[in-house]
């Protein structure tokens, strides 16, 4: 099922917008303490989730109606993920060590984590899950991100949505069988936990991933719902977030933006804005297309890297103004995840061509 160009823009510009405000609020928060802007941050990981949860429903759907199956699924998910994720690793290693070697290894608020074990675990995803705190201690890796790479808790809760999401869908009428069983319950054993959890990191955002995994599939329905009620539905579910947040705001209480209730009302919101767009059929402006595709096609990286850029920047810049700094922060992360996407992400499908080529019999 294709989306239309309208819809196609849309998912450019919440990818590009979610990005950038993760970026924003951390750059914010760094240079002038946790606000309301700081904030940004957490709801761009909320959105991030719940769009990658509709976009990856789709291509498993695509990949199935094009005679594939699940190791298509997967070389085109590990493609995707690891073109980017291993330079950006290596990368954040580059910068840390530098950030060490000229400040000082006490300086960093996670040199404990700026060691080969947590590089290695972080390269098998095993990173940040509340399943692995502790359990993974016990033996060689940890459990934790590496060193200033502190995005990279959301990306193994990712991954492990994924290919469970792919087991599922590929092998449902085999699931219960021994050998697919025992592989499906080591594969969604994060995803599994993390929703018995139910923390704010793990539970509420693995539920957003599947409400919008869950979306793509009620596709076929939208036919029966007006645009002008998927529209107030929209307005409606984003009023009741904004006085939500600005209510907690006013009375001067910490806003949890991983609050179940309130990811709940942002899918909704989504939900109804992403049915709204599919029925626009005039073309987006030329312009906007084009500049939404643009900062879509590096957002992956410019999450993975923005964070370990700000923390070296704010070092180095620390006798220049916060305004300065700040700028300097955006502008800079920005620079760096354009230039190193051109290497990696945005060759991921030559990746993913390669992988098919070397695997096929």
């Amino acid at each position: 099922m294709k989306v239309n160009p309208r819809e196609s823009y849309f998912l450019d510009l919440i990818r590009a917008s979610a990005a950038q405000m993760v970026l924003i609020g951390h750059a914010f928060s760094f240079n002038f303490g946790f606000h309301l802007v700081g904030y940004m941050a957490s709801f761009g990981v909320l959105i991030f989730f719940f769009i990658s949860g509709y976009l990856i429903a789709g291509s498993a759907q695509r990949t199935r109606a094009s005679g594939n199956g699940f190791k298509q699924y997967f070389i085109d998910r590990f493609a995707r993920i690891y073109s980017a994720f291993i330079p950006s690793l290596i990368l954040i290693a580059a910068i840390d060590l530098y950030y060490v070697s000229a400040f000082g290894l006490q300086e960093h608020v996670n040199a404990a984590t700026i060691t080969v074990r947590y590089f290695i675990s972080n390269l098998f995803m095993l990173q940040n899950s509340p399943a692995m705190n502790g359990l993974m201690n016990e033996f060689v890796l940890g459990s934790k991100q590496f060193g200033s790479g502190r995005p990279l808790w959301t990306l193994s809760f990712e991954w492990w949505l994924y290919m469970s999401f792919g087991m599922i869908y590929f092998f449902r009428s085999r699931i219960f069988e021994w050998k697919w069983l025992l592989l499906f319950c080591f594969v969604a054993f994060v995803p599994i936990s993390n929703m018995m959890a139910l923390s704010k990191y793990s539970g509420g955002l693995t539920l957003v991933w599947v409400l919008g995994s869950l979306l793509w599939f009620s596709r076929p329905y939208w036919s029966k719902i007006e645009k002008s009620w998927a529209k107030r539905v929209a307005v409606l579910a984003t009023g009741l977030a904004s006085v939500d947040f600005a209510a907690t705001a006013f009375i001067g209480r910490p806003f949890n933006v991983y609050d179940l209730n309130f990811m709940i009302v942002i899918s909704i919101a989504l939900t109804a804005i992403l049915i709204s767009s599919s029925k626009n059929r005039s073309e987006a402006n030329t312009q906007t297309t084009t500049i939404s595709k643009f900062l879509a096609d590096y957002s992956y990286t410019l999450y993975l890297i923005h964070y370990s850029i700000i923390y070296l920047l704010i070092k180095i810049l620390d006798d220049y103004p916060k305004v300065a700094v700040f700028v300097a922060c955006i502008i800079l992360s920005n620079i760096v995840a354009l230039t190193l996407s051109m290497f990696t992400e945005a060759r991921h499908k030559d990746l993913a061509r390669l992988l098919r080529k070397r695997t096929n019999p």
